[in-house]
């Protein structure tokens, strides 16, 4: 019998774009999602875009909703997120103030049990979605959960693994350290992001995702999930590559409001490599003694040394013994 109903034939039609229809019931309306996935973009590359979202449509065995926030890109840019559009909750393409702002439209928006956000030069590992609700199945109460990622060139080849095999969190060396959180294989529980304050600091540019992780670790301590969840493209261009000193002084500004210290072993070495940066250039290194960039390395060498006490690498990720 043909469909007289018009929710009834919009409903059909978006499980027939979709595949799936991972949040819709048969009555018409809509159960909520166990997990939201906000997609903040802004003029990437096409085939960046593409590999993203179908890396988000592919997941099976987890109900999930994807909220996409464009700051109005380019013309080739969104001509990459069309054939995906109509999958997405939410799709906004309209001007914004940066990336935070971006995401936090979105998270204003989800209603899943878990939130994440991914970029779209990064791209999720087949499985990521029904990893981590079974993992906030089994570990409710944790304010995030952590899976394990990899690093990929440009092309999303070349994978190495982000985290060491014996990784294990530690919240003295996260204070006092690098960030080793990662954060496109990061799962925040909703009630806990809420909890914390339920937005982004607009106000940072590179550290945003530290921030939010120094807010939900006074909720507790978060879940590892030892599955693969999510790859990141190293480039030059990245904002982690790009961020110098600008960068530094947001580290800097976190370690001293969230540990009370305005030098920590993490600080330091973030400072020493900028400055061992600029010592590589040929007329800065004219202005300096022969042994100025070796005194560097030296400091840097102890602040990683610094690094081992707290966390047992001097690259800053703790580990069992």
């Amino acid at each position: 019998m043909p469909c007289t109903r018009p929710w009834k034939k919009d409903l059909l039609r978006r499980v027939r774009l979709m595949g799936r229809a991972p949040h819709a019931r048969t009555d018409g309306q809509f159960m909520q999602p166990a997990i939201s996935i906000v997609v903040p973009s802004y003029n990437q590359p096409p085939e960046f875009v593409s590999e993203c979202l179908a890396s988000i449509f592919a997941q099976k065995g987890a109900s999930y909703e994807v909220i996409f926030v464009d700051g109005q890109s380019n013309p080739e840019t969104l001509a990459a997120v069309e054939p995906f559009r109509s999958r997405c909750a939410h799709f906004i393409s309209e001007p914004d103030e940066g990336q935070a702002d971006a995401i936090n439209k979105g998270l204003r928006l989800a209603r899943g049990s878990l939130v994440a956000w991914l970029n779209t030069d990064d791209f999720y590992e087949p499985g990521a979605f029904q990893h981590m609700e079974n993992a906030f199945k089994k570990n409710p109460a944790a304010p995030f959960h952590m899976g394990i990622g990899f690093r990929t060139d440009q092309a999303g080849k070349a994978r190495r693994p982000f985290y060491p095999d014996n990784f294990r969190f530690n919240r003295r060396a996260f204070v006092a350290g690098l960030n080793y959180i990662l954060q496109p294989a990061t799962f925040i529980r909703r009630e806990a992001l809420q909890k914390a304050g339920g937005l982004l600091d607009r106000n940072l540019h590179y550290v945003l995702d530290s921030e939010i992780w120094f807010r939900l670790l006074t909720l507790g301590d978060p879940d590892w999930v030892p599955f693969p969840v999510a790859c990141i493209r190293e480039y030059p261009s990245t904002k982690t590559a790009t961020g110098g000193w600008l960068r530094f002084m947001e580290i800097q500004r976190l370690a001293d409001q969230y540990s009370n210290l305005q030098l920590t072993p993490g600080v330091l070495c973030e400072l020493m490599r900028l400055i061992h940066d600029l010592m590589t250039d040929a007329e800065i290194s004219k202005l300096f003694p022969k042994e100025a960039e070796k005194k560097v390395l030296e400091l840097w060498s102890c602040a990683g040394e610094g690094l081992r006490m707290l966390a047992g690498r001097s690259d800053g990720f703790p580990v069992s013994n």
